[in-house]
Parts: C-alpha cells; structure tokens; sequence
C-alpha cells in the first residue's frame, strides 16, 4: 500500500515572544527577515536586533565568510548557536553543545539538592530516588525528543546518571562495584 505525504514548508517557529526563522539559503533568509518585520511593525511591535541572532547551519559548500543579515535597518549577529525555548541550536548541526548543557544544569540541580536530600540519613532511599528522577533526570532530558543522538550522547548521559547514582548510594571507586549491579 502506497502512502501519501503532505509537505510543508516551515518558515517561522514562534512561541509567546520568540521566534524562529528558517530558510535554505541566505538570501531567502534575508526576505523572510524583512517581511517578518515588516508584519511585527503593521502589528505595533518592534524586533529587538540587540537579542536577535543568525545561526547558520551549512549541509555543504561552506562560505568562508558568514553572510551579513539586517533587520529594521540594522545588522543583525551571526552566532554559531543560540538558545531557543530552552534548547541550543548550533552551526554544527549536532547535539553536542545541548547534551553537555543538559549535563551541567542537571549536575547543577543535584549539586543543589545534594546535601538536603542525597546525603541526608533521615530520608529512605526510595525518596531520594524519587527526587533525583523528578528533579535531576527531568532536567538532563528535557526536549530529549527531538534528539538524534549518537552513541558518544548516550554514553555521556549515562556516565553522568551512573554517577549519580554512587553519589545517592554512596559508592566510591574504592567499593569496586561494577556498574552493572545498579
């Protein structure tokens, strides 16, 4: 059985007051930028080219310099990643600059919770394994699900989780406990 799929052709993401624009090439950027503004101006509202940043991501043939986009009259940065809603867009076009973001804010909330919870001997074992996946895993995978991960990605958050969890059992390298058993 054939299937049939429907294309469509993504220009802009917004959500509350970011957005994002998408283009195969500069010089469509370029026009989508000003009828972006444009349309923000007849709505009574203002980009901020201060805040507003280009991130190029290149399939191949790789200018050796970055193309110049202007908004409102004004040169914008091209940056080679940005955060939007919360995820690192990079020049690379990989998850290697959001995998290691993702590691250090949940590091970040376990270095927090850490002497509260984790090394607190009047809390059961169950709730702080209860904590450490409603806090600290929540945090590593956020938007996980629009990875596309690599083996060294999967590798690098386990790491991090196996740590984790000596840290909450209080394991050191001294015990030689395989990481298996967990």
């Amino acid at each position: 059985a054939t299937t049939k799929l429907q294309r469509e052709r993504v220009i802009e993401l917004q959500y509350a007051d970011d957005c994002a624009l998408v283009s195969h090439n500069p010089q469509d950027l370029q026009s989508v930028l000003t009828a972006a503004v444009r349309a923000y101006s007849r709505m009574g509202l203002t980009v901020n080219t201060i805040k507003t940043e280009v991130v190029c991501q290149w399939s191949a043939n790789i200018p050796s310099t970055p193309p110049t986009f202007t908004a409102a009259g004004e040169q914008l940065s091209v940056v080679p990643s940005f955060r939007y809603l919360g995820s690192i867009l990079s020049e690379d076009n990989t998850i290697d600059n959001e995998v290691q973001n993702r590691i250090k804010q949940a590091s970040a909330a376990f270095g927090r919770l850490r002497r509260r919870v984790f090394q607190n001997k009047n809390l059961h074992l169950r709730t702080k394994v209860c904590v450490y996946q409603a806090i600290c895993i929540t945090t590593l995978l956020y938007s996980c699900e629009a990875w596309v991960t690599y083996s060294r990605h999967i590798r690098a958050l386990e790491q991090f989780h196996i740590r984790c969890l000596q840290r909450i059992l209080g394991i050191t390298w001294r015990d030689r406990v395989p990481h298996s058993e967990y």
